[in-house]
């Protein structure tokens, strides 16, 4: 890899603080130009061997275009954050939590799904040591599904995105469904009557949505547990 002397490094620094003073300034937001801009920043400083301090500064963009009560812009910088290969587990969980936390001030319930998902992944990937963090964000995961499948319109309303289109309430439905199968096995053992409600719930979806197979699996749980509740109280 090539690699900048300083002098060139600090240019490179003046010219995104250029771009970051354009758009703090600028009347009007044009995402698609921002997402473009970001994608050669990224390019630059990854060729300057620099990659840290392009995620420095895109975390500080993002916590001035919030004082500066600018929208959208700084939940891209969160979704690009949480995405980069090079960043370690630790900056990734703390990039999730904070475009978590400003997703839930936007009202914005489809982007605190995907950041939710960010740390579901993360959570899982960590194994036994963060299974307790892994089964509270499915637990979330339940609370955010419900209530954009009970209110799909208003939350498709509030999805603030850049370049993509929402999901259908199907599909929201069925990662609902699979979200309770997931607590259910995680609860199956320490928590066999809540894992039992979960998997009911789900198979009403998944049985609405003829998700025939899935509904089979969810069956062979719900008979496996309360075989073993059975014989727990013998």
């Amino acid at each position: 890899m090539t690699r900048i002397i300083n002098t060139e490094l600090n240019n490179l620094n003046r010219d995104f603080y250029k771009f970051q003073t354009k758009v703090i300034k600028s009347n009007k937001q044009n995402n698609a130009a921002f997402i473009s801009s970001l994608c050669k920043y990224q390019k630059l400083y990854k060729k300057a061997g620099s990659e840290n301090n392009f995620v420095e500064n895109l975390d500080s963009f993002a916590e001035i275009m919030k004082k500066a009560g600018i929208e959208n812009l700084p939940g891209i910088i969160y979704s690009t954050l949480v995405k980069l290969p090079f960043i370690t587990p630790e900056a990734r969980e703390m990039y999730a939590l904070k475009g978590l936390n400003y997703a839930e001030q936007q009202g914005d319930s489809i982007h605190t799904l995907a950041r939710l998902s960010n740390l579901e992944i993360l959570y899982k990937q960590a194994g036994r040591a963060r299974a307790h963090a892994h089964l509270n964000i499915l637990l979330r995961k339940v609370g955010v599904l419900t209530e954009i499948c009970n209110n799909f319109e208003n939350a498709v309303e509030g999805y603030k995105t850049f370049n993509k289109k929402h999901r259908t309430l199907t599909d929201y439905k069925l990662e609902l469904a699979r979200t309770r199968v997931g607590i259910a096995k995680s609860m199956k053992n320490t928590s066999p009557k809540h894992a039992i409600y979960e998997l009911e719930k789900a198979r009403e979806i998944l049985k609405h949505e003829n998700k025939q197979k899935e509904v089979d699996f969810v069956d062979l749980m719900l008979s496996q547990i309360k075989i073993s509740l059975i014989e727990q109280n013998k």
